[in-house]
């Protein structure tokens, strides 16, 4: 079984991941005036144009069990400027980045993404901690990172291949796949 805490994935040297969307939007009045007190770290996407991330939290209620209104939120990391938070645009939401819940009997919420991973993700807690698990090289496994690449195409960017980088779920193994969007 994985162990759960686990250390907060470090970005790839190297790597950094880019959607089609987002290289064409501009934020549009993203701001970070409220955040979440209480969340914890699910799993991240890289970018290639710069060093800036997209992260996924779960947001928890007192008990740590996940808040009903709004189970998981996605944000801005600016590690290419100074670092900070910065909340999705609309655009980057409905073209890119944004996800739809589905809460669970169980508690569990199943994440369906904007961005086409082929992958139906499911927020779990395990040992304590919740986590988002998907199937990975063909195991399940919790899901710590996505990585895009576009192709080289100056006039309208594609998506070269996305990756997903997680953990066995039984063994703790890194797993790795990469998906090739139809052309």
């Amino acid at each position: 079984m994985i162990s759960v805490p686990r250390p907060h994935a470090p970005p790839s040297t190297g790597f950094h991941v880019l959607l089609v969307v987002a290289a064409m939007t501009v934020p549009l009045g993203a701001s970070a005036d409220e955040w979440h007190e209480d969340t914890q770290p699910l799993f991240h996407i890289e970018r290639s144009l710069n060093a800036n991330i997209i992260q996924y939290d779960a947001v928890l209620k007192d008990e740590g069990s996940l808040d009903p209104d709004q189970p998981i939120i996605g944000y801005w990391i600016r590690k290419a400027e100074d670092g900070r938070r910065k909340k999705l645009s609309y655009m980057e939401r409905k073209l890119a980045y944004g996800f739809q819940t589905h809460e669970l009997d169980d508690g569990s919420v199943l994440l369906r993404m904007t961005v086409k991973i082929r992958r139906t993700l499911k927020v779990v807690r395990i040992d304590g901690q919740w986590v988002a698990t998907t199937r990975i090289d063909g195991v399940s496994a919790v899901l710590d990172r996505v990585f895009v690449q576009l192709a080289d195409n100056k006039k309208v960017p594609k998506v070269a291949y996305l990756e997903l980088y997680g953990r066995d779920l039984q063994s703790g193994v890194e797993v790795k796949e990469r998906i090739v969007p139809h052309q």
